[in-house]
């Protein structure tokens, strides 16, 4: 089943969030298997991350590369919210129904 995941790390800036995609691909974690979508929108304020996972699994495993890569940076990240992908609408791709 696919997972949504929404997170609102405290102090995480665009600039900070830039620096962390980057050590994810030098990790090679920069597009981990099972992500379906990734999302970043800054308010102004504040950055809201958004990613769906074909599985809980999937997510799991990209968070044991996550971790080790905010530890190294001095960053830390609050426990996203999680919930079942219940339907989805992706332009040019086929709709994930239940199921």
């Amino acid at each position: 089943m696919a997972i949504l995941a929404i997170c609102s790390p405290a102090a995480m800036s665009p600039e900070r969030y830039g620096a962390v995609m980057r050590r994810l691909a030098d990790v090679g974690a920069g597009a981990p298997a099972g992500r379906l979508i990734h999302l970043a929108a800054w308010s102004g304020v504040s950055l809201r991350l958004v990613e769906v996972y074909e599985s809980q699994r999937a997510f799991e495993d990209f968070g044991l590369a996550l971790l080790p890569v905010l530890r190294e940076m001095g960053l830390s990240l609050a426990l996203p919210e999680i919930a079942e992908l219940h339907h989805s609408i992706v332009v040019g791709a086929p709709a994930r129904r239940p199921g």
